[in-house]
């Protein structure tokens, strides 16, 4: 187990590395401590990533009691678990650059799900500094169906704040369940 960090998390398995992990909060930015398995790169890692307020509240939340029956368990092991995931991908693709990993709970306006269907809450994951940039979001519809949409932020949309970038593609990912559907 990690214990570079206070704060101890079992995440799911992995063949890239053991599941215990430990963590800590510096304003915005998680870091979290793990051992890698992986050849090359054995041994104990951290791994950075950038969570807006409204998820660094649920981590500070979850810090104060730290119960496996806390309300915001799921968010901060889906947190830990995209972090270590980013980093072990991030180790993997050592002779590219991979960027970094920031992540966002936001909220769509309710005209935008009221047009669409939606669910208000959206997570939004976006790897900016690296050869490949792109932005991935997660929201669910009415009827509690995960949509996904993923776009490269070449040019244009690199300069989006990350409210205009979710907003194009929640209009994406009920574009593809249309396109799916139909």
């Amino acid at each position: 187990m990690s214990d570079l960090f206070k704060h101890k998390f079992r995440i799911a398995y992995s063949r890239s590395y053991l599941n215990d992990v430990s963590f800590m909060l510096k304003g915005n930015t998680l870091r979290v401590a793990f051992t890698s398995i992986i050849s090359g790169a054995r041994g104990l890692q951290t791994a950075y990533v950038t969570i807006n307020d409204v998820l660094a509240d649920k981590v500070k939340a979850y810090i104060a009691d730290e119960r496996e029956d806390s309300p915001y368990h799921t968010d901060i092991l889906n947190l830990l678990q995209a972090a270590v995931g980013h980093e072990v991908w991030r180790l993997n693709n050592r002779r590219k650059a991979t960027g970094s990993l920031e992540i966002y709970e936001l909220d769509l306006p309710t005209e935008l799900t009221a047009r669409l269907n939606l669910m208000p809450k959206l997570d939004l994951w976006v790897v900016r500094g690296g050869d490949n940039d792109y932005a991935v979001i997660s929201v669910r519809d009415r009827y509690l169906n995960w949509l996904e949409a993923e776009v490269d932020l070449d040019n244009d949309l690199q300069a989006l704040d990350e409210h205009a970038l979710a907003y194009i593609l929640a209009e994406k990912a009920v574009e593809k369940l249309h396109r799916a559907a139909a």
